[in-house]
């Protein structure tokens, strides 16, 4: 069996999670790379720049070279490097891993178009470069190993690719031969794909020379009509996928209400195995992640919850205005927090308020789910409404409701989590085993 995606984004990475821990052995191959896939995903562009098990150390925003007497500069958010007043490139991070990490670098022009990108890996080596035209639209993509040498060459306008792999040249004219290539090379057990895009996936699946049972996991909404490609699957009886598993729910019951009685059988509703850490009992701590100084209400919440801690964190520095929350007598401050002193806080306070200003911090909202905190937001300042239960919600004009529900939950803090995981698309081993032996063994 393998799983096929697009992009390894966090729906990806919660199909490949919920099959991992009901047994599934196989390989997951991600068609797009970033530079930061995780141990045991690889993608063919890595593949063959030879990423997979390196050693080494992703960048940090700093350790970019560039010339004498230019400068780097950064924020929570991206880096910039300057000659002078002349801003000559901007740096993006990753969003895995350590803050501040390089994953590509926009080398500029004088009017602040893209000349170049450059693209780093995990491991702190340049593995690609993107060049622009003058309109500033990407042309031609190149890759190259850990030593400098390219090996092959993507042109983003008509498609064709140029691989150099065992002292030969093969030359193809769209990704789809590419990824065939790949899997050939790889030798993978292809008598089960599951995969999650009708894109890419899809035709490799649905061109595959060779039998097997396929499976399309669709995580995206559906609205008033299924797209082209799964009503081909849902009308063709002899393509080798069978079975839709739809993962959202709405989408799941709107699709059933858009195909003819014959079909239903060919599609199921199945949720994710999200990881749970650890099982808390009530513990009148509450955790609050910020890289702003606005926190909402919360002079106002921490003198109607007097029994309670505030532990605020923040990976930079903290302004003097927050720095003065200090002296209220139940909030405490982790300015320049690390990340060891934030896994200690998620895995011991209670509770975690989503009421910060500014973006969300490092997945924090749904770190916290994880880790079975119960979650409780202001509308106007939620970042991940997904896994806050929609009772734990309010408007900052009325904190007093906040106030209430606290109190109501308190008395029973278990029961509380159980219905906090139950809004959300939870499911259960014993269900993906059941469709996934069904739909596999026919």
């Amino acid at each position: 069996m393998i799983l096929l995606v697009d992009h390894y984004h966090q729906k990806s990475q919660d199909l490949h999670y919920s099959l991992k821990q009901v047994g599934f052995q196989g390989e997951c191959v991600s068609l797009s790379e970033n530079g930061f896939l995780p141990k045991g995903v690889e993608s063919p562009y890595g593949y063959f720049c030879q990423m997979i098990s390196d050693e080494g150390h992703s960048l940090y925003f700093n350790q970019l070279e560039v010339p004498d007497f230019w400068e780097i500069t950064g924020t929570n958010s991206q880096g910039e490097v300057w000659e002078y007043q002349d801003k000559k490139a901007t740096i993006h991070y990753s969003q895995s891993g350590p803050a501040r990490r390089i994953q590509s670098v926009d080398w500029l022009d004088k009017q602040e178009k893209p000349l170049l990108t450059e693209h780093y890996n995990q491991y702190g080596w340049l593995y690609s470069r993107t060049f622009y035209d003058d309109e500033g639209h990407p042309t031609i993509r190149t890759y190259q190993n850990k030593s400098g040498l390219e090996v092959m060459t993507e042109n983003l306008q008509t498609g064709d690719l140029l691989l150099e792999w065992k002292g030969q040249v093969h030359v193809f004219t769209n990704r789809l031969d590419f990824y065939r290539f790949y899997l050939d090379e790889r030798q993978f057990d292809l008598s089960n794909i599951c995969y999650n895009s009708l894109s890419q996936p899809f035709f490799l699946s649905y061109y595959m020379n060779q039998p097997g049972q396929d499976i399309l996991f669709w995580q995206e909404s559906i609205s008033d009509d299924l797209p082209g490609n799964m009503k081909a699957l849902l009308a063709n009886n002899h393509t080798r996928t069978q079975h839709i598993v739809f993962q959202d729910l709405q989408a799941y019951q709107t699709a059933q209400s858009l195909v003819a009685a014959d079909q239903l059988k060919k599609m199921s509703y199945l949720g994710y195995l999200y990881p749970e850490k650890s099982d808390k009992v009530t513990q009148k701590t509450i955790l609050i992640m910020t890289n702003s100084d606005q926190i909402n209400q919360l002079d106002f919440l921490s003198r109607k919850l007097p029994d309670y801690q505030f532990h605020i964190g923040a990976y930079t520095e903290m302004s003097q205005h927050l720095m003065a929350k200090a002296e209220l007598d139940n909030v405490f401050l982790y300015p320049n927090i690390s990340a060891k002193q934030l896994e200690e806080l998620i895995s011991t306070c209670g509770f975690y308020f989503d009421i910060n200003g500014g973006s969300q911090v490092d997945q924090i909202v749904r770190r916290a789910f994880e880790q079975n905190l119960l979650l409780f937001a202001f509308e106007e300042t939620v970042h991940d409404r997904y896994f806050i239960p929609k009772s734990h919600l309010f408007l900052s004009s009325d904190p007093d409701k906040l106030i209430e529900t606290i109190r109501e939950v308190e008395k029973d803090f278990p029961r509380a989590i159980v219905n906090q995981r139950a809004q959300t698309s939870q499911d259960s081993s014993e269900h993906y085993h059941k469709l996934l032996k069904g739909v596999l063994n026919g």
